[in-house]
C-alpha cells in the first residue's frame, strides 16, 4: 500500500477524506478560604493537605486598607506551585506593610488562599472517517516536580462509535494527537 507522503508514487495513491473536529470541555474545581487574624495574636500557620496557593493578602484598620499580596508572595517564595504551609506573624503587620497604615488602632490581616484544586477535561474528537472517539482526563494542576508544574496526563479513550464508512478500506493510517496537538501517524492498519 502507498502512503500519502510517498511522493514517488503519487499516481497510485488512494486518497482518504479525514475531517477532525475536536471539542474540549474543562471543569475547574477548587476551594478558596479567607482567614483573618487580629494584630498581635501570635504566629499562625496555614497548612492544607495538597498545599496552599496564596491569592490575596490585605491589612486593614478601621479607615484604611492596604493590599500587600506581592510583598507576601515574595516573602513566602511562592512561584507557580503551591506551598506546603505559610506562616503569618501577626506581630509583624507593620513590617509587612512597611509602615503603620493606621496609627493607634489594632489592625487585621486577611489571607485569601486556594487549595484542593483540580481540573477535569473531557475531549470529543469527531473524525469523519470511520468513527467518533470520546476521551477524558482528570488531573491536579498544582502537582509539581522539582518546583515545576507537572504536565497533565494523556486523555483516556472512553468510547467509540461507527459513523462514516465511505472511506472503508481507503484510509491506511490511524492517527492520534501528540501533546503539541499535531496529527501524528501511529501505525499502518492496511494489509
Amino acid at each position: 500500500m502507498y502512503r500519502m507522503c510517498d511522493f514517488n508514487n503519487l499516481d497510485k495513491l488512494t486518497p482518504c477524506l479525514i475531517e477532525d473536529t475536536e471539542c474540549i470541555r474543562k471543569v475547574y474545581s477548587y476551594t478558596i478560604k479567607k482567614l483573618q487574624f487580629m494584630e498581635s495574636t501570635g504566629i499562625h500557620i496555614i497548612r492544607e493537605e495538597k498545599g496552599v496557593t496564596v491569592l490575596k493578602v490585605l491589612v486593614s484598620g478601621v479607615n484604611h486598607i492596604k493590599d500587600i499580596t506581592s510583598y507576601m508572595l515574595q516573602l513566602f517564595q511562592q512561584k507557580e506551585c503551591p506551598l506546603e504551609q505559610i506562616e503569618i506573624d501577626t506581630g509583624k503587620i507593620n513590617e509587612y506593610t512597611h509602615s503603620d497604615i493606621e496609627c493607634g488602632t489594632r489592625k487585621l490581616i486577611q489571607i485569601d488562599y486556594m487549595h484542593d484544586d483540580g481540573v477535569c477535561e473531557e475531549k470529543k474528537l469527531r473524525r469523519v472517517e470511520n468513527d467518533d472517539e470520546y476521551s477524558k482526563r482528570k488531573y491536579d494542576p498544582s502537582d509539581c516536580d522539582n518546583n515545576y508544574p507537572k504536565y497533565p496526563p494523556d486523555f483516556t479513550v472512553i468510547g467509540h462509535s461507527a459513523v462514516y464508512f465511505i472511506n472503508k478500506d481507503k484510509c491506511c493510517t490511524t492517527t492520534t494527537y501528540s501533546r503539541s496537538e499535531t496529527v501524528v501517524p501511529v501505525k499502518n492498519v492496511c494489509k
